[in-house]
């Protein structure tokens, strides 16, 4: 389900990664071109399989 987004959304976010790193001594190590395409591959590889699981439903046999 969609909905509008609120009118304090920001359109563009940069998370503060302070806490992780001063806590748990973490800082990401994948570069951000590198992260959004793996991203991108793996909601690929998910909506294919929703769509393959949504061909073989007996719905869409009917």
């Amino acid at each position: 389900m969609f909905k509008p987004l609120p009118m304090d959304d920001p359109w563009h976010r940069q998370p503060d990664i302070s806490l992780a790193r001063d806590a748990l001594g973490w800082s990401p190590s994948t570069p951000l071109d590198e992260g959004l395409m793996r991203t991108a591959q793996h909601f690929r590889r998910v909506i294919e399989a929703l769509q393959v699981r949504n061909a073989q439903s007996p719905q869409a046999m009917a």
